[in-house]
């Protein structure tokens, strides 16, 4: 009804659970630029899944929960208010302020137990956040209150950093966190094109688990290139760490040498991800402020994955395979690990 405010809403009903969940927000854009300069305020009553996998380079999104499957899911119920104020200067450099207020609920699933075993019903996280995301030549697609990244041929940096001081709106723990991400695509002929994605960071101050890295875990049958398709939810974290997220798209390379299926224009790619993390003494084993849940430990020794797959499948579906190359024998709460997982997504390169 307008193009400078956007009201959004959901409600749910959990019929295992008998809870409402829901949520909402209210976005108001501000002056007569196309540059995104826009205020967000948002209130969501729902489940949460800690270490769910996020993109930091503004991706349509996709609704990857629908397709967890009900063994990996190991999330928290949580009341969640954000404002958020972005403020593109100038093509290709964006900032972002945010204060975030959340009550994460202790479960069977996602359990927080001090150190004595005193259980803690909630945890109160409140962060004050400051972000850029720096590009150079980058094609976008604008909607009055959207952006949409087509790529660039130079590197796309981001750099967040979120604050948190105990007292701060109720805040419980004084701890501060940094992450840099650089995502990086090398045209390479007739060979096809790589992308690349580093991520690394830290978090400083002794925190309890929930306020760590935890790293990115795809419980779905659908394909996230930012998360890890074999790795279980909550199964790794670290207070300083550095994945890496590689993709090399051989745009037919192979598949269109074959006769009558070249018609078909399919596409190889193959994949190869990894992580590797440290915990300090002070977040983990005795002395941590709250314990870890069964399973979660450091990628000291680096986790990774590989995988194969066919994209352009109708113009628009992919389909992976992934198989776990480390931690292959590890069994978490009587269940083995998955060591190979077949995932499928929708996919448009430009």
């Amino acid at each position: 009804f307008s193009r400078r405010v956007r009201l959004t809403a959901y409600a749910a009903y959990g019929v295992r659970d008998a809870a409402v969940k829901g949520g909402g927000a209210v976005e108001v854009r501000f002056g007569q630029s196309y540059l995104q300069r826009k205020l967000t305020l948002t209130a969501r009553h729902d489940l949460m899944q800690l270490g769910a996998g996020q993109n930091p380079f503004a991706e349509p999104k996709v609704a990857k929960t629908a397709l967890v499957r009900s063994n990996k899911a190991r999330a928290s119920m949580t009341n969640q208010l954000t404002a958020r104020y972005d403020h593109e200067w100038s093509e290709g450099v964006l900032t972002s302020l945010n204060v975030d207020v959340r009550d994460i609920k202790s479960n069977g699933y996602v359990p927080m137990l001090h150190a004595d075993n005193d259980p803690q019903r909630s945890l109160r996280v409140a962060t004050i956040g400051l972000s850029a995301r720096l590009s150079w030549r980058e094609m976008m697609l604008r909607r009055h209150f959207d952006r949409y990244s087509l790529g660039s041929r130079y590197p796309i940096v981001v750099v967040d950093g979120a604050f948190g001081a105990k007292g701060l709106l109720g805040g419980e723990y004084n701890f501060g966190r940094v992450e840099l991400s650089a995502l990086y695509r090398l045209p390479m002929g007739r060979v096809g094109e790589s992308q690349l994605i580093v991520n690394t960071g830290g978090v400083m101050g002794r925190v309890p688990y929930p306020l760590l890295k935890i790293h990115e875990a795809n419980g779905s049958v659908w394909y996230d290139r930012q998360a890890f398709s074999c790795m279980n939810y909550l199964e790794f974290a670290s207070d300083a760490w550095v994945g890496w997220f590689y993709e090399h798209h051989f745009k037919g390379l192979l598949l269109d040498q074959i006769p009558y299926l070249n018609y078909l224009r399919w596409h190889e790619v193959v994949t190869f991800k990894g992580v590797y993390g440290s915990l300090r003494e002070a977040n983990r084993g005795a002395g941590a402020v709250m314990q870890m849940p069964e399973g979660m430990i450091a990628p000291s020794k680096p986790y990774m994955e590989i995988g194969v797959g066919i994209e352009n499948i109708f113009k628009v579906f992919r389909v992976d395979a992934i198989w776990r190359l480390t931690h292959r024998d590890r069994v978490i709460e009587g269940r083995e690990v998955d060591r190979f997982r077949v995932n499928i997504s929708f996919q448009l390169r430009f």
